[in-house]
């Protein structure tokens, strides 16, 4: 998966069709909007050609989405690309976001999944702490000196 050639082939498409993508999070909109058409495309074609339509615009739009999540805020918060399998997500220790997959529902299945909540989830995940558990009290231990009384 070559990230610069999707990243022009979005650049070309949004030049083509008057459309301003710039890495902002208002972009994400504008965005959500194209994705919509690529919903109604999909849904309008063979299975055949859909899933052909849907396995190269998803992980255009994917990386796009990954890569404006990343300039805006995400880097900051120490999220980076990195590989699940076979599959680019952005992770930060155990946290980890899938913006290609989310841009696949996205066009799959339509608004019901849109990109705005995505990106809005995202950033909240990534204000949050890394996750980390302590145990703090030996609840069975605890329960037996409660029940002993």
């Amino acid at each position: 998966m070559n990230f610069e050639e999707m990243e022009q082939q979005i650049s070309d498409y949004a030049k083509a069709h008057h459309v301003v993508l710039d890495y902002t999070a208002q972009s994400i909109e504008v965005l959500d909007e194209i994705m919509e058409t690529f919903h109604e495309r999909v849904n309008q074609c063979s299975e055949e050609e859909g899933d052909e339509i849907l396995a190269e615009w998803a992980a255009c739009f994917g990386v796009y989405i990954g890569e404006t999540l990343l300039r805006v805020h995400l880097s900051e918060k120490g999220f980076a690309w990195a590989l699940n399998g076979e599959m680019p997500v952005l992770q930060r220790g155990n946290d980890r976001l899938e913006p290609i997959y989310q841009a696949c529902i996205r066009i799959r299945y339509g608004c019901a999944f849109d990109i705005g909540t995505f990106y809005q989830r995202a950033v909240w995940t990534a204000d949050q702490a890394p996750f980390s558990a302590e145990r703090v009290v030996d609840v069975l231990t605890s329960l037996k000196f409660r029940h002993a009384k």
